[in-house]
Parts: structure tokens; sequence; C-alpha cells
């Protein structure tokens, strides 16, 4: 249920923030066939590295090199990149090699494909409002398939910081040019996205495909369970 409160609040937006991953489209199966794509990659270009190592080995490293490097966290590209080089020099390759496999990760990184309501919601938001993404992720939105559809793009590699962190919504607010009231953020991420937005000063719209329960805290202003309900809140 909706107050009429926040409902009234709904009707005085003027931009609208998304989270990328598993808000507009799911994540899990695009890294996987990244992570597959590199690796036919690596299998052809370093295959004394791949003797030694396959998928899930790779993955333990990258999650290993994550613990060694936190300084690096808000920036998934370059913790991987830098992940990368490491490995290059382990085995006795140019580290040059570690950009190459990289842009081949970024590229299947970004074949993302939208759920089935996405593109339909923004095609009805797009002439309404500012739309514009904040992301902890690295998908390139103009590579995507949802190229041309947002204003800018905000994301924790750029800013220095993850979401919930308050910069990197004041930096998208700023960026806007509008009141934080003014923004609206949907996510799937009960801390990174709706309590952030929520600090930040903006509404929040919890994106909660899974129907899970709320864990605590400081409640969103409305839930949905497809993208599509946006519509129907700010109506």
């Amino acid at each position: 249920m909706v107050s009429e409160l926040r409902l009234k609040a709904f009707r005085d937006l003027k931009c609208i923030s998304f989270d990328f991953d598993d808000t507009l489209w799911p994540v899990q199966p695009t890294i996987l066939e990244a992570e597959q794509r590199l690796n036919e990659w690596l299998n052809q270009s370093c295959p004394r590295l791949m003797q030694e190592q396959d998928r899930d080995s790779l993955r333990l490293y990258m999650a290993d090199y994550a613990e060694r490097f936190p300084q690096y966290n808000h920036d998934v590209t370059l913790r991987r990149l830098n992940a990368l080089c490491e490995l290059m020099q382990q085995y006795r390759y140019e580290t040059a090699l570690a950009d190459q496999a990289m842009a081949v990760f970024r590229h299947y990184r970004n074949q993302v494909i939208p759920f089935a309501d996405t593109i339909a919601t923004l095609d009805l938001l797009r002439d309404r409002y500012v739309l514009i993404g904040i992301t902890n992720g690295n998908a390139q939105i103009e590579q995507t398939a949802l190229q041309g559809y947002f204003d800018f793009t905000i994301s924790a590699g750029d800013v220095g910081v993850l979401k919930p962190h308050p910069e990197i919504f004041e930096q998208a607010i700023a960026q806007a040019g509008v009141e934080p009231a003014q923004v609206l953020h949907v996510g799937d991420h009960a801390q990174a996205d709706v309590v952030g937005a929520l600090r930040a000063g903006c509404r929040a719209v919890w994106f909660n495909a899974a129907r899970r329960e709320w864990p605590g805290g400081q409640n969103p202003d409305a839930v949905i369970h497809r993208l599509s309900e946006i519509i129907d809140l700010l109506q």
C-alpha cells in the first residue's frame, strides 16, 4: 500500500534513477557468458595460464584479489584488470594482454538481455522524466540494448565509492540539476539502492521480483515486483 502523501511526492518527481544489474536485466547469465568467452580467449592467447587455471579457479582468484585489495572494490573494471595483470606476470606474459582480455570480457559483459517489460517501461518514462543510471557495476549502457534511454550514468567507479554511500547519489542529483526529493531511485538491493537513496533525500522504490521479505530498516516508498508496475505508481 502506498500512502496518499507518498503518491503526492511521486507526482512532484522530475528524475528517475535506475540501478542496472538485476533491476533492468538479470546479471548472472551475462557474467557467466562473459567469463566463458574470456576463458576461450585465454585458452588461445595464454595457454600456459590456462594449463593451470579454469573458470572456477579464475573466479576464486578474482575473489581472492578483491579480499587482498579492497581499495579497488568500488571499481570492478579496474579490479579485474589489475588481477589479470597479476596473472599475466605470474605466467610470464606481457601485461598488455590483460588489456586485451579485459576488452573481451567487457564486450560480453554488455550483451545484457533486459527483462521483458524493461524497454516498454523506459519508453513510457523517457519523455516525462530525466532518466539516469546509478550503478555499482560496470555495464556500459551505451553498448547495451538500452542505448539512448538514459540522459547519463553514474557508476561507483566514476565516483570512488559504492552505493549506499550518499556521494554517488549526490553527484547524480547535482548533474541532473534537480532537488533530492524530485528524484525517485529504483533498485533491487535493499541496502545499496533503497537505504542509500533514502539517506540521500530521494524517494526509493524496491524492485523485489523474488518477493523477498523486507530485511528491516527504513522502508521504501513503494515495492514493485515487475518494472512496469512503476507506471501505475506515477500516474
